[in-house]
């Protein structure tokens, strides 16, 4: 079996049609066929299941087909790797990162690129969600999130880097704008701009979960799909938000952030990795990030 006869097969099974998969690998549909023939006999059991009409997994291959995409991954990387020794280069790392840390984690970043000239560094901005599946299928090396959102996954490893509170964002022409800080009773009927679920569960939950812990559960609610409009919105006057407070610091919004007596969670960032990453730069970055955040 070789690398060429596993792409066959993840196109077979992403398709479940020989015709687009051989049309996907520029390889004519009988070759194709045999070469699935072949990798079946070497294995010893069926891949597929093949009808006059339909094409489907059989449960071995099922199993496989998540150890094939690993395989293959790992073939990329290693070939990715030894050019980029070859090249001078050390490797690369692909680092994704939630845009509520943006204002805390970007300051850090110039002096560890400044001190890898060795290292390419990709960054990619999404939702938590998204990054953790990146970060398991190695199509990302390490992310930057919350904390609660790996702590409980056995294959991630996680390092805390920056604890910032719970506040409340409001429009800096908001009643309690001028207040030091606000009280739950005083929040409770307020509008309230949130991540939508079906986006990102774990934030939306998060805060519901923190407000019902207070005694409250928001009534008026305006869901958002992404993190930036959340935060125009507020700014804009058209509700209140439970936001790190770090996280709209520096972007020149009308928001001001405001401590809620009966709120008290912290949120934490944590730098987090798969625990058997094979990067070699990987750990060299998190020695950096470290350093960078005065970690012991």
């Amino acid at each position: 079996m070789d690398f060429r006869q596993i792409e066959y097969f993840i196109s077979v099974a992403k398709h479940l049609n020989f015709t687009e998969a051989a049309k996907e690998c520029y390889i004519a549909q009988q070759a194709l066929s045999q070469a699935i023939s072949a990798m079946e006999k070497e294995l010893g059991f069926k891949l597929f299941v093949r009808s006059t009409r339909s094409v489907r997994l059989t449960p071995a291959g099922r199993v496989f087909l998540d150890d094939a995409h690993q395989l293959l991954n790992l073939y990329k990387t290693s070939i990715h790797n030894m050019k980029n020794a070859s090249s001078g280069m050390m490797g690369t790392l692909n680092i994704g990162y939630s845009p509520a840390f943006y204002n805390i984690l970007i300051p850090a970043l110039p002096n560890i690129i400044r001190k890898n000239p060795n290292i390419g560094f990709s960054m990619i901005q999404d939702l938590s969600a998204n990054m953790i599946k990146n970060l398991k299928s190695r199509a990302l090396d390490v992310v930057f999130l919350a904390s609660y959102q790996v702590d409980k996954d056995s294959e991630i490893e996680y390092e805390v880097i920056f604890k910032t509170p719970i506040a409340l964002a409001v429009n800096k022409k908001h009643r309690f704008s001028g207040k030091e800080k606000v009280r739950v009773e005083h929040i409770v009927n307020e509008r309230f701009i949130l991540m939508d679920y079906g986006v990102n569960p774990g934030i939306y939950s998060k805060i519901i979960e923190d407000c019902a812990k207070s005694g409250f559960v928001p009534k008026d609610i305006i869901t958002v799909n992404n993190f930036e409009t959340q935060l125009l919105l507020i700014a804009a006057g058209r509700g209140v938000g439970l936001l790190p407070k770090h996280a709209g610091a520096n972007l020149n919004l009308k928001i001001t952030y405001l401590p809620v007596e009966g709120i008290g969670q912290e949120i934490e960032l944590c730098a987090a990795w798969i625990t058997n990453n094979k990067n070699p730069v990987l750990p060299i970055f998190i020695k950096n990030i470290q350093e960078e955040f005065n970690l012991d």
